[in-house]
């Protein structure tokens, strides 16, 4: 999948993630950060919506490859452990939320975490509970560590232009 086009897809916004000092060359980097040209940078949320007769198979072998870009997308910033993103697939009745990520070798893998029927207001409840943890996490979490890794690359970015101005 070249160019990925989720039904929803959560990440953060260029002002989010430019707090940090000397961040001008991610704006003529964003085609490695962002997807489908959507200014969302490092997503880690998708939702692929079917109807009730709607090939669910299809939906969740879409959620892989979107799932997939995403894990590409914020593997330069993030280490191996914190780099996966979650997903669901939605139909009128239920919602199934997943966890996707990559191993070493770079195998992409799929969980299923949990199964929601939207027709009782417990497991509604549940559902809209788990969302927002996963986006209390992103926040808390998953935020300061991309933060870490684009200084590191600023800082080895730095280093790189420092060390071609000793040459001349």
């Amino acid at each position: 999948m070249v160019t990925p086009k989720p039904d929803l897809t959560v990440g953060y916004s260029y002002d989010k993630i430019t707090p940090i000092r000397n961040i001008a060359w991610l704006y003529h980097r964003k085609q490695d950060f962002v997807i489908n040209n959507a200014q969302i940078y490092f997503p880690y949320f998708l939702v692929e919506v079917k109807t009730p007769k709607g090939d669910v198979t299809e939906a969740l072998n879409r959620l892989m490859g979107d799932g997939a870009t995403c894990l590409r997308l914020s593997s330069q910033v993030l280490p191996r452990t914190m780099n996966f993103v979650f997903g669901t697939v939605a139909t009128p009745q239920w919602i199934q939320l997943y966890s996707i990520w990559q191993d070493k070798s770079g195998q992409i893998y799929v969980e299923l975490i949990e199964d929601f029927s939207l027709s009782k207001v417990e497991t509604y409840s549940n559902c809209r509970d788990a969302i927002r943890k996963i986006h209390e996490w992103a926040a808390q979490v998953r935020l300061p560590a991309i933060f870490e890794g684009l200084y590191q690359m600023v800082k080895a970015e730095e280093e790189k232009v420092q060390n071609r101005n000793e040459e001349y």
